[in-house]
């Protein structure tokens, strides 16, 4: 079982990962973790947006999600190659080809996942300690609003996870963890 977090930058999704795999774990889950491929982007690294750096994010993030979910029963992915799809969606709208190249990857690709379940809280992105991510918050809103176009053309069925509840509650309680074999 494959299970993406997605949402724009700044809204939980690496928290809620780590809480669910921990989560996951102590019940006995053969499970693993995807980090999220941007956190070592050397373009982000180096202060440096560009088409070239979505690219290698695109194609980081299923490198390590192909890699993540080998030998293991359950993956929890941090973002969705959907999320570097609306990324550059965002930051590069000119760049018609590439954006064109990942939708078409993105239609066969998006068949892996069998959950994806989508942040709705929107924090303050300038009170984020996070030196990789925008700090303007109509640039968080936009983003939001690109992913969730983005997720209803090509995965329809996410799950939106209702603000003022525990999110790893509400996730482990739409999943059939059952038949994974946990304790």
């Amino acid at each position: 079982m494959k299970i993406a977090i997605v949402g724009a930058h700044g809204t939980g999704k690496t928290t809620i990962v780590h809480e669910l795999f921990s989560l996951l774990k102590k019940k006995g889950f053969n499970a693993n973790i995807t980090p999220e491929a941007a956190r070592s982007s050397p373009f982000l690294l180096a202060g440096e947006r560009c088409p070239e750096g979505q690219m290698y994010i695109f194609a980081s993030q299923i490198e390590n999600e192909m890699k993540c979910q080998r030998g293991h029963n359950i993956l929890v992915s941090d973002r969705s190659i959907l999320d570097s799809l609306m990324y550059t969606k965002l930051f590069f709208p000119e760049q018609k080809e590439l954006i064109k190249a990942m939708e078409s990857f993105a239609k066969y690709f998006m068949n892996s996942y069998d959950c994806i379940f989508k942040t709705t809280l929107l924090y303050n992105p300038s009170e984020i300690d996070d030196p990789l991510r925008p700090k303007d918050e109509k640039l968080q809103r936009e983003a939001d609003r690109i992913l969730n176009e983005t997720l209803k053309e090509f995965y329809p069925n996410f799950i939106e996870i209702p603000a003022g509840v525990s999110a790893v509650e509400f996730i482990f309680s739409k999943l059939n963890f059952a038949e994974m074999g946990g304790k």
